[in-house]
């Protein structure tokens, strides 16, 4: 069974608020891919962790995984040019 993140999680993954997530997820899902959240109960919505695993590692480019070390930095600058388009 796979884990689930809910959007507080997955809003501290992107490095925003809660409330920025929320108001940019519908985007996220529809113009970069971003998996769809599942209701687990009717009214939380909740992401599976290795779905949103899976996107962040496949939006990382493969300039920025070949060509630096500490991946960590090219990442938060990769969020943060991905977050300014939305």
């Amino acid at each position: 069974m796979s884990e689930f993140l809910n959007i507080e999680e997955v809003a501290r993954r992107f490095k925003r608020s809660k409330s920025w997530f929320y108001q940019n997820y519908k985007k996220l899902c529809r113009e970069k891919n971003f998996p769809d959240p599942v209701s687990l109960n009717g009214y939380n919505i909740q992401w599976s962790s290795s779905a949103v695993d899976y996107w962040f590692n496949t939006h990382l480019s493969s300039h920025h995984q070949a060509n630096d070390n500490k991946l960590g930095g090219s990442y938060e600058r990769l969020l943060a040019a991905n977050a300014a388009l939305l």
